[in-house]
């Protein structure tokens, strides 16, 4: 498929209500090569620029452009936060901004494609952002402008990164990695560190060391550490949590980035976006948009810290990749966990 076709089909299922990754998908290509279709012209409400690096100096550019809405996904997740990036902290590969309500990683060296990207959508005023994609055209990070942006720094800095003749280059993510089967996992050495964790960061390396996927974990330990619930336990949750006025915080871990937010939320139903049903949550920190209809496992997980047990609800797709996690917002703080949503309490504890 050339450049100009995908344009024209792209701008048609945009026009019809599509979200930009859905749009892509449809024609077989990734979000990212739909839009580096677009570097060389342009439909009229769709405009693309090619952003050169490095991302770090991009990031730190930033800073003085005021607010600005941060979304970060994948492909079953939509997280939108809104606020200003100078409390960052960029270091090598790796930037951080920390805050009351949110903790985002994103690491950069994945980091393979930027685009400046103003869209017309309707009759309405055209956005205006930063998308930024990894070597699959999947989008890690996107940065619009908002309600307070000093618009002139920010197309200061869309001007300085700016190299319109850069042509980008995806492929195809590689197969994942077999699994080794159950029965010659070590449950044994499992169970004895998953006992003797005291922090949650413990777990992944915990996993990686005795080289057993993160899913497979639970079935191995299911009705000692994990339990298997319902697929519309996050929307339970966020029921909950809606009508309890109570904190929650929603983890996102993603080879592109770790996200973390928390606070107290509203729900609504799902977003009135052609195609896929999503859940739609909003909060005054943040807003999280999820394709329902991609879950395929869902567990509660039960590891011990120091300030006692920790409980989660995880949620995977078909491919056992991790969705997002919930976890009570008070069990961040220095209080310890204290379990007040029913969603998070295994069938038998109910």
């Amino acid at each position: 498929m050339n450049a100009q076709t995908i344009r024209k089909q792209f701008s048609a299922a945009r026009a019809a209500g599509h979200a930009a990754a859905d749009a892509a998908e449809f024609l077989g290509v990734s979000e990212g090569e739909a839009l580096a279709a677009h570097a060389d012209g342009h439909d009229g409400r769709l405009k693309v620029i090619p952003l050169r690096g490095p991302r770090t100096e991009l990031a730190r550019a930033l800073e003085g452009c005021g607010p600005l809405l941060a979304r970060s996904s994948n492909d079953f997740i939509v997280h939108e936060v809104a606020g200003t990036c100078a409390d960052q902290i960029v270091e090598n590969y790796v930037g951080q901004a920390l805050g009351r309500k949110i903790e985002l990683q994103m690491f950069f060296d994945r980091w393979h494609a930027g685009f400046a990207v103003q869209e017309t959508a309707g009759a309405g005023e055209p956005s205006l952002g930063l998308h930024f994609f990894n070597v699959h055209g999947v989008a890690v990070h996107k940065v619009y402008a908002c309600e307070g942006t000093d618009l002139e720094a920010f197309h200061g800095v869309i001007e300085r990164f700016s190299e319109p003749g850069l042509a980008y280059l995806f492929r195809n993510a590689p197969p994942k990695p077999v699994l080794r089967p159950d029965e010659l996992c070590d449950t044994v050495a499992l169970a004895h560190a998953w006992n003797r964790m005291s922090d949650t960061c413990q777990f992944a390396p915990m996993l990686r060391r005795l080289d057993i996927e993160r899913q497979q974990s639970f079935r191995l330990m299911e009705g000692r550490f994990a339990w298997r619930t319902s697929f519309t336990a996050v929307r339970e949750l966020m029921q909950e949590a809606s009508t309890d006025r109570a904190g929650i915080a929603v983890i996102i871990r993603d080879p592109k980035f770790i996200r973390v937010d928390s606070g107290r939320v509203r729900h609504t139903p799902p977003a009135q976006i052609k195609g896929p049903a999503r859940l739609t949550v909003l909060a005054p920190s943040f807003n999280l948009h999820m394709r329902e209809d991609r879950i395929a496992q869902a567990w509660i997980v039960k590891k011990p810290t120091a300030a006692g047990i920790a409980t989660t609800v995880e949620v995977f797709n078909a491919k056992s990749d991790l969705m997002v996690a919930l976890c009570d917002h008070r069990e961040l703080g220095s209080g310890g966990p204290v379990l007040r949503f029913e969603a998070f309490r295994p069938v038998h504890e109910r």
